[in-house]
Order: C-alpha cells, then sequence, then structure tokens
C-alpha cells in the first residue's frame, strides 16, 4: 500500500511492482510517500520525498472578454410589426421574447387596432433571413399581455388575456398543433389579472395568474390536458390592473417558486411549492413599493430576484423606480451590489398609463458561467448591464440606442450570445431584435469580434488568465491593421489611434476599404509565457454632425420685398 501527505499536491497508487506518482495540475512543492510491503510473515515500510517543480504556463485569452463599449446591431430588419405609429390606426404595444432550439429567436407582440377597438398578437421567429410568421397571423385577433415559451422540441406555447373593451376575462392558453393554433387544455375558467407561463426541463407547462374574484395568486400545472391548481397560496393580486407580470420558475426537482406583490403596500414576497406546501422563501415582504420581478436560479441552486422600487412612495403612479437585484443567501434576501440608475427620473411614463416614472421592464438573465446580466429601459433608452462580482458594469454604451422605447426583453443563448427585443422608437415602436455575440464559450478561443460606430475610439477590453498569477502585459503584435491601433499595456483595452470614419475607411485587414479591420494582441507573463488573439472590428455607419456652405455676402436695396437665399444643406434641417 502507499500514502502520501499532501494529497493536494499528487496522488499515488500501486500498479503490479510499479509505484505511480501523479502530480495535480498546477500544483508544485514537496511531500512524503510512505510504502508498505505486507505478507504472513511481517511488513516493511519505507519513505521517501517526491519535490515537483514549477513549470511556467502560458496565459490564455478568457472566452467571454469584458464587453464594455460594444455595440448592439439589429437582426433583420429593424421595425418589423404591423404599427403604424402614434397616429396610425395600428398600433405596436406590448412584447414577449423567447429562444427555441437552436437557440432560435421568437417574438410575440401586441397590435393595437383603433377601428374596431381591438389588441391583436403575432408571433414571429427568425428563420436566419427575415422575421417569419409562426402559424396563422394574427395568433389571435382579441389579446393582451402576452406569455410566450417555446419546448425543447420548437413548439410554442403562447398565454395572454383576451381583449374584451377593457373587461376582466379568462387566461387563454394556445399551443402550436402544426400549422394551427390550438387551445393547450381546459380547466381555467376564471377571471384574472396577469399571468406568466413557465417550462420545466420536462417540457411540462406552467402558468401564474391573479384570480380577480377572490385575489388570489394561483398557479396550475397542465397535467393530462387539464390546469390543475398547485397548492392553495394565501397572496393578493400583484399588478394592480397594470398587466404586469410575476416571477415563475420551475427548478429539475418539479419546485414551483413564485416572485409576487403581496400585501397592501405593494411589497415582494417569494414562495416555493414542494408538491405539498406552498412555504415563503425568507422573510415576506421583504421590500416595499416594488413592481415587476422576475427569478432566476444558477447551477448551484442560489436564487435570485429582480424588481423595480421606489422607495417611501405613498403614491406609486408618482414614483421614480429604481431597479434592484437580490439573492438569497439562505435566510435572507441580499441587495447584489447597488443596480442604480442615473438616468431614470424625470418622470419618464411606464408601459401602463399612471404607472409612475423611472427604471421599466426590468429582466434578469443568468449565461451559462452563471454570471447575473440586468436589462431595462429609462429616460434615455434600453440599458443592459452585467454584475462581474464587484461592481455593476455596463455591456455596452447606456443607453445602446439613444432612443425611447416602452418594452424590453431580453435573453442569453446556452453559447453566451446575447439578445434583446424591445418596442422600437425609430421605427414606429414595432419590435426589434439586437445582439452581440460573445466570442467561444469553451476558453479555447483565439478571435473575437467587435462592432463600433463610426468616431469611437475604444473597441473593446480583452482579457486573458494566467494560471501561475503571473502579471500579464498586453501589446498590438500583428494583423492587417496593427498600425490603426492600440493597447493599454496593463488593462487589454483596445483603441483605435484615430476615431474611424466609416465614409472614409482605411482598412487593409479582410477586404481593403470595406471598413472591416484586422489586428492581432498578445498577453504576455513575462516569464516565456504568451497568448495571442486576433480581433476583427467592424465600423458601423453613424450619424454626421450638420455642414452648411458658405453664403457669400448679399446685396439687395430697401425697397425689396424679400431676399431668398438657397442653402446648401447636409446632415441637417433648418430650424
Amino acid at each position: 500500500s502507499t500514502t502520501i501527505d499532501n494529497s493536494s499536491l499528487a496522488t499515488v497508487e500501486l500498479s503490479d511492482t510499479a509505484l505511480v506518482v501523479m502530480p495535480l495540475p498546477n500544483q508544485n512543492g514537496s511531500a512524503t510517500v510512505t510504502v508498505t510491503a505486507t505478507n504472513s510473515l511481517g511488513s516493511d515500510t519505507t519513505t521517501f520525498t517526491v519535490t515537483i517543480h514549477p513549470v511556467n504556463d502560458p496565459p490564455t485569452f478568457d472566452s467571454e472578454p469584458p464587453t464594455i463599449l460594444r455595440t448592439f446591431v439589429y437582426v433583420g430588419e429593424p421595425g418589423f410589426g404591423e404599427g403604424e405609429g402614434f397616429l396610425g390606426s395600428m398600433q405596436s404595444g406590448e412584447i414577449d421574447f423567447a429562444l427555441g432550439p437552436n437557440s432560435t429567436p421568437y417574438v410575440a407582440y401586441v397590435i393595437l387596432t383603433s377601428n374596431p377597438a381591438t389588441r391583436k398578437i403575432y408571433v414571429r421567429r427568425w428563420d436566419g433571413q427575415e422575421w417569419i410568421g409562426v402559424g396563422p397571423q394574427p395568433a389571435t385577433d382579441a389579446g393582451q399581455h402576452p406569455s410566450l415559451e417555446i419546448d425543447s422540441q420548437g413548439i410554442p406555447y403562447l398565454a395572454f388575456l383576451p381583449f374584451n373593451n377593457f373587461q376582466a376575462t379568462s387566461p387563454t392558453i394556445l399551443k402550436l398543433d402544426g400549422n394551427t393554433w390550438v387551445s393547450a387544455g381546459t380547466g381555467i375558467e376564471f377571471t384574472a389579472n396577469s399571468l406568466q407561463l413557465a417550462l420545466d426541463s420536462q417540457d411540462v407547462p406552467y402558468i401564474a395568474s391573479a384570480k380577480l374574484t377572490q385575489s388570489d395568486a394561483l398557479v396550475h400545472k397542465l397535467v393530462n390536458g387539464v390546469w390543475t391548481m398547485q397548492g392553495s397560496l394565501n397572496a393578493i393580486i400583484w399588478d394592480g390592473g397594470q398587466g404586469r407580470k410575476p416571477g415563475l420558475l420551475v427548478d429539475d426537482s418539479g419546485n414551483i417558486y413564485l416572485s409576487h406583490q403581496d400585501g397592501f403596500n405593494e411589497a415582494i414576497s417569494v414562495h416555493k411549492y414542494d408538491g405539498t406546501t406552498w412555504t415563503s422563501v425568507g422573510p415576506r415582504e421583504f421590500a416595499s413599493s416594488i413592481r415587476q420581478s422576475r427569478l432566476v436560479m444558477d447551477s448551484t441552486g442560489k436564487l435570485y430576484v429582480s424588481f423595480e422600487q421606489g422607495e417611501n412612495c405613498f403614491d406609486p403612479t408618482m414614483c421614480e423606480y429604481q431597479p434592484k437585484v437580490q439573492f438569497f443567501n439562505g435566510q435572507s434576501w441580499e441587495n447584489l451590489g447597488e443596480l442604480e440608475d442615473q438616468n431614470g427620473g424625470g418622470g419618464f411614463p411606464g408601459p401602463a398609463p399612471g404607472a409612475g416614472g423611472g427604471v421599466d421592464q426590468l429582466e434578469i438573465k443568468l449565461d451559462s458561467n452563471d454570471q447575473v446580466y440586468a436589462g431595462y429601459f429609462n429616460f434615455g433608452g434600453p440599458v443592459l448591464k452585467k454584475w462581474d462580482g464587484t461592481n455593476w458594469m455596463d455591456v455596452t454604451t447606456s443607453p445602446y440606442i439613444p432612443q425611447g422605447t416602452l418594452y424590453h426583453k431580453l435573453e442569453i443563448t446556452p453559447s453566451n450570445k446575447i439578445y434583446t427585443a424591445f418596442s422600437d422608437s425609430s421605427h414606429n415602436s414595432n419590435p426589434s431584435v439586437m445582439t452581440i455575440g460573445t466570442a467561444g464559450g469553451s476558453g479555447e478561443s483565439t478571435t473575437f469580434t467587435s462592432n463600433v460606430l463610426e468616431g469611437t475610439s475604444v473597441v473593446m477590453s480583452l482579457e486573458a488568465t494566467d494560471v501561475d498569477g503571473d502579471s500579464l502585459l498586453y501589446s498590438v503584435s500583428g494583423g492587417a491593421d496593427e498600425e490603426a491601433f492600440e493597447i493599454t499595456q496593463s488593462t487589454g483595452i483596445l483603441s483605435f489611434k484615430e476615431p474611424p470614419d466609416f465614409e472614409n475607411p482605411i482598412d487593409l485587414g479582410d477586404t481593403a476599404g470595406n471598413n472591416t479591420y484586422v489586428v492581432e494582441v498578445t498577453a504576455d507573463d513575462s516569464n516565456g509565457g504568451t497568448a495571442k488573439t486576433t480581433v476583427t472590428v467592424t465600423v458601423l455607419d453613424g450619424e454626421e454632425p450638420p455642414e452648411i456652405s458658405t453664403i457669400p455676402s448679399q446685396e439687395t436695396t430697401e425697397d425689396f420685398d424679400e431676399l431668398r437665399i438657397s442653402l446648401d444643406l447636409t446632415g441637417a434641417s433648418t430650424d
């Protein structure tokens, strides 16, 4: 037999008459190994020292560098809905967003018509070329507050409240059967306020809703074609009639979690159903004056909740809400940093009349590394932030498009590609989808891509890791366009030496003059270890500053009625 007194350094085992010592990765030092031989006549023992010397490991570039100051790009046609703008007879309304198999994006959105007054719900998916209808369009001629989920077989489920001249209605849940939208089950016949769909790991659908007649928050599960209530949860309506949704998730063990407004001070509570009983997760009503919550759970079972909160707000319609993200520490709910928004004031209205100001439509998602992302919109436009373990950082410039919006949704694929869907005020408030792709995902990535607007200097922040803990120095080391770039040696922030001009490209990489720049970056640990990566930067066209041609001196007489001069304007109109 054999033993080692430092099992964190190496493992030892006997194979016939050979002793095998196997060092553990990136460990060095000394340990004592004991070998004992035994037979019927007795035993003998010997010890020896094994020393493992360090070897320098080269750095590796992280598969997902910090994405600060990167730029979203549209997926397909922006504003692909049927809305005609503020004065049109068809206007865009609420949206929901989901990912199907192979991370295919799906969007459900509402179109409000004025003659007759109704609300239609459309469902579209991205086929790689355009946003195509999913089944007959619209999916319903009278619906609002859509909630969309896609199962692992690509079958969409759509829940909504039928629109009946602003009267209370019973929830409707449809699924696509072939090319036809059909009822997903029976058993829900009560009038409701708001609702939220969720699917478990076996593709079984659940729906949370608010029963108006008894002010109860209810969760139903589809069992053999019948929506079956899951226990009895004593909680009141959560949305005050504004159609805002609760947080609903089902973990891999089948436990149901629900976050919702609770009590008469618009507080938030989180409850868990274990198949028998609803119990509170931590203290009930742990934050007051809140609206719209979301839940996510990481791979370790850690639970996060997001909500919008108006501090000391006696009249919720006048609140200026701030985004909040908290996690459950086993006993209570604790803030995940301070997600304070500096551009959320000004009384900017939310989606519902009298909904107050500040931020709205806050959602949280996790990537494959359990990192938390938060998306919302404020007075300036949509915002996306990421928790880096210490602070909330901008994933892109905030807001990532400088237009207002009323609805905002966030999804992240298993390969960490980020999508957002929102009502795009620059396109008649119709739905638009944007994305920024993160590079790699395996930890072995050697190339990155980034999109930047012309006139922007900073491209991205590259980050490499050295398992030996060596300090790293970054340098521009090659690429067809290396002369156009510089990098901060200690931080890895890659920038153009001169802000690029879309109309006057100087790139040589890829195809010369097409606004695609190629540069190589090296990380060096100063001990002989290096890592290289190639960055491809695409420069996007941006709004140009106005130009007006020179006007020569003019002459006229005092009895002349008017002097009309033609102006040669570029990029602006006269005010």
